[in-house]
């Protein structure tokens, strides 16, 4: 392959693992190899491969093909950067030209075969195959050729990569992530050009977005003591859905329907969730990247002593055609902490206003998120002590940040009768089979033991019976 042609994929051109690749085919095809240089290319490539191949996701097959179409998918590029934007025939004619050669140019040599590589081994330094660990322990049989191209005498060819676990019943999010990665691997690995099948590969980056975007639903926006942060993403991602979550489907469905609205394009509200501690504010809002995640969402948590990073993480997101959420969760000010302010100016608006594609989702156990303190209800005491000549005002903009939220969710703590229904519900989804009055009886007594009661009480309480319930079958 000439790495020099390829335009926009240079990234994978120049992938670590690549580079490796093609310096060993160049030494190993040179007319005076060395045998020193070619065994050390060999055993270094192969320790990198065994790192790279344990992450690829898709199932069975050719895992160096696999590999490389991973690197495709992911790449962010200015034509992938510009099919996230665009319909492909939106684009200038010449960019389409050229993304379609470089497709071909990497289909090239993602079709090396390793057999080519053991017969040159075995031509030039008369080196089988049985005398070096074996590239097929990573793979298929079909991806380094027959057993007697290889010159092997063992019958297995070791293990292959299987399929990840089927997607729970229900995880209609991990379903259709499961299905769209599979259905581009599929085309890819079916004998087409590489280049004919750039409407789909557009329309995949268009849908999933690329590079760390098209990887990841979820992230984490991580500070650094100098300069900006960086965001980090989230792979084990928080599998709770709406179906799991009980009760409370009334609070659940006005933030649904304010997410639709953003996902969809049109005018929708920052939300501030707030309420008792254990009512799933939290879940609520992890909840919303399963269901809408398909559709372009993507969700970052801040911390609230990072939100003077607002502008760069801003920066990072604004020119992108997903939508995203920022994340603050169990979000509170105290003592004279005075980030609120910062999140006052982001919220209300400063001199650059916040991008369409960005909205501000927190939770907090606080109505006016501000701590109050007795003594600010003392204002006679107050006024006389404090060195605040505007004190009112001080305390009226405190507790006006929550008002900047354009729209309010409020959670309650259960009553007795909405706790046992969420156990209940909580129960059969576990198949955990006991008299009803039973059930109650050993939830109220976790409640107590628990000194709360909320939906979050009833979920450990289940977590509890249920193996408590298995080790009785042991």
């Amino acid at each position: 392959m000439d790495a020099w042609k390829i335009l926009f994929y240079k990234n994978v051109a120049t992938d670590r693992l690549v580079r490796m690749f093609l310096d060993f085919e160049e030494q190993l095809e040179s007319s005076l190899p060395e045998l020193d240089k070619v065994l050390k290319q060999y055993y270094d490539m192969l320790a990198e491969m065994a790192s790279a191949f344990s992450e690829i996701r898709a199932p069975g097959g050719k895992l160096w093909k696999k590999y490389l179409i991973g690197k495709l998918l992911t790449d962010e590029n200015y034509f992938s950067l510009q099919a996230e934007k665009r319909d492909l025939d939106e684009m200038a004619p010449g960019i389409v030209r050229m993304a379609r050669q470089d497709l071909n140019q990497i289909q090239e040599l993602a079709g090396w075969r390793w057999a080519d590589a053991y017969r040159l081994l075995s031509e030039k330094f008369g080196i089988t195959a049985e005398a070096l660990p074996s590239w097929e322990d990573f793979g298929s049989r079909e991806e380094f050729g027959s057993r007697e191209e290889l010159g092997l005498s063992r019958a297995d060819f070791g293990p292959r990569l299987e399929a990840d676990p089927p997607a729970a019943p229900g995880d209609a999010f991990r379903e259709s992530e499961e299905r769209e990665i599979r259905d581009i691997y599929e085309l890819l690995e079916s004998g087409k050009l590489w280049g004919d099948c750039l409407e789909e590969l557009a329309a995949y980056y268009r849908k999933r977005g690329v590079g760390v975007f098209g990887q990841y639903r979820a992230f984490r926006w991580v500070s650094r003591r100098h300069g900006n942060g960086r965001l980090e993403g989230v792979g084990n991602l928080d599998a709770v859905c709406f179906k799991e979550l009980y009760e409370y489907k009334e609070e659940q469905a006005r933030v649904i329907q304010n997410t639709r609205q953003f996902v969809m394009g049109f005018p929708a509200n920052n939300v501030l969730l707030y309420g008792d501690r254990g009512t799933g504010k939290s879940s609520t809002v992890k909840a919303l990247v399963h269901q809408f995640g398909s559709a372009g969402l993507r969700l970052v948590e801040m911390q609230k002593q990072d939100i003077r990073d607002f502008p760069a993480l801003i920066g990072q997101l604004s020119n992108r055609a997903l939508k995203f959420i920022i994340y603050l969760d169990d979000l509170a000010f105290v003592g004279q902490e005075d980030q609120y302010r910062e999140l006052k100016a982001v919220l209300e608006g400063g001199l650059s206003a916040m991008p369409a594609n960005v909205l501000i989702y927190a939770t907090s156990n606080r109505r006016h998120l501000v701590q109050e303190r007795f003594q600010d209800k003392d204002i006679t005491g107050v006024l006389a002590e404090s060195e605040d000549v505007r004190f009112m005002d001080t305390l009226q903009e405190k507790l006006s940040l929550a008002d900047r939220f354009g729209m309010t969710v409020t959670f309650i703590a259960p009553d007795q009768k909405r706790y046992l229904a969420i156990v209940r519900q909580l129960a059969e989804s576990r198949g955990i089979q006991l008299p009803e009055e039973e059930l109650g009886r050993r939830a109220l007594n976790w409640e107590i033991r628990q000194n709360v009661r909320s939906p979050r009480t009833a979920r450990q309480f289940i977590d509890a019976l249920e193996g408590e319930l298995a080790l009785e079958r042991v």
